[in-house]
């Protein structure tokens, strides 16, 4: 039997009185002297994002710098710096795969025809689309290699260079003793932010590290702190019906217990440029990036816990549920499928415990458990007959290009 904590509320609550005490203005109210704090998923953004839209990001940055309003926390130029490299290479992965592309709609020569006029046009205009792909190749392969020689100075790190100067970064020193205690403290009790990353091979403690800082800034600034980020998991928010409703309470205490009468507020890129009147069109776009990274993110999980063979959590179809992953792939009609044995949680058929094929669209807040699982179902078929073509299962990880 597992060690029971009889005082974990407590603990996460030591001040009982303060808890009806807590008051949270809105966000209107606030907007206008309060500070902006960036997560990195929000420096990604515009690397999936329009010229157009990078500048009116740029305009509201600049804005709030000018007023010593926004902050980059330490850790989250830490991490930039790491997931840079791989917005770059999806960029220029996809313009080399574009290359190489098959014309399938191209027809072969068949010397009987070559009397038929329909035949002669459609030799006439394949030439002339053959001329126009070639051409086209050309271009990709002048612009990937442009892409390639990128060092530091793409789009959007020469904007950032200019705007992100050492006076927007606050990386105050934090002591690695307590962010260890606080670590396991917090995995243990389940205690946000961040209790849902201890999988990650490295930076587990990324969202927590980002958090003290936040914690040491409004300590040091005395104001409300709007985090700007598009993280949605259930240790940063309270969620329902697969949207994230309010920041957890435990994060809410915990600010107010270091700092009285200010509050912390957690909104997306888009809903910021919201608050600034930027236009439709580019907060249209920042939404579809955002969801784009999202839906990402969530797959990526999927692909980890296969790999190590731990159980997933996720909200689908009316409630939440555990299932050991088997196999990922897509179906006929090009949808993504999760072959799963679910193990616990809700289920329509009142039948929790089974085999179970689920839509990939249709799951959200996937999290990765401590849960591991043996992976040597007996019932499990290889070949999956629900799926077209397989990305990984349980006994293969070599993960097929999607």
């Amino acid at each position: 039997m597992s060690e029971i904590d009889h005082l974990i509320y407590k603990k996460i609550y030591p001040d009982s009185g303060a808890i009806f005490n807590l008051n949270v203005e809105p966000i209107e109210k606030v907007k206008g002297n309060c500070i902006y704090v960036l997560d990195t998923n929000v420096l990604l953004t515009p690397y999936t994002t329009s010229k157009t839209s990078l500048k009116g990001i740029t305009a509201i940055y600049k804005k709030l710098i000018d007023q010593q309003r926004l902050f980059i926390p330490g850790h989250v130029a830490r991490e930039f710096a790491m997931n840079r490299p791989e917005k770059i290479k999806e960029i220029f992965s996809t313009l080399t795969k574009k290359q190489s592309n098959q014309r399938s709609f191209f027809i072969d020569e068949y010397p009987l025809l070559e009397d038929n006029n329909m035949y002669k046009k459609i030799i006439s205009k394949q030439k002339e689309l053959d001329q126009l792909f070639n051409e086209h190749r050309k271009l990709l392969s002048s612009l990937a290699k442009t892409i390639k020689n990128w060092n530091w100075n793409d789009p959007v790190s020469e904007v950032y260079r200019d705007l992100f100067t050492t006076k927007v970064i606050y990386d105050p020193d934090l002591d690695e003793k307590i962010i260890k205690e606080e670590y396991e403290k917090r995995q243990k009790h389940k205690t946000p932010p961040g209790y849902r990353d201890y999988s990650k091979p490295i930076n587990a403690d990324g969202d927590l590290l980002i958090w003290f800082t936040i914690l040491k800034l409004a300590e040091e600034k005395k104001q409300n702190i709007i985090f700007v980020s598009s993280d949605e998991k259930s240790d940063w928010f309270h969620r329902a019906e697969k949207q994230p409703l309010i920041p957890r309470f435990e994060l809410q205490y915990e600010y107010k217990s270091k700092i009285q009468n200010k509050s912390f507020y957690i909104i997306r890129l888009s809903d910021l440029l919201k608050l600034y009147s930027v236009s439709e069109k580019i907060i249209d776009e920042i939404k579809n990036s955002e969801n784009i990274e999202i839906r990402d993110t969530q797959k990526k999980n999927i692909l980890l816990a296969i790999k190590n063979k731990r159980c997933l959590e996720f909200y689908y179809n009316g409630g939440y549920r555990t299932a050991e992953p088997y196999c990922y792939g897509v179906s006929r009609k090009g949808n993504d499928l999760l072959r799963a044995f679910q193990t616990g949680g809700y289920s329509e058929s009142s039948e929790p415990a089974n085999w179970k094929l689920f839509a990939v669209e249709k799951m959200s807040n996937i999290t990765i458990t401590d849960e591991e699982f043996s992976g040597n179902r007996p019932e499990y078929k290889l070949n999956d007959p629900a799926m077209e073509d397989i990305y990984c299962n349980i006994f293969n990880y070599e993960i097929k290009e999607k």
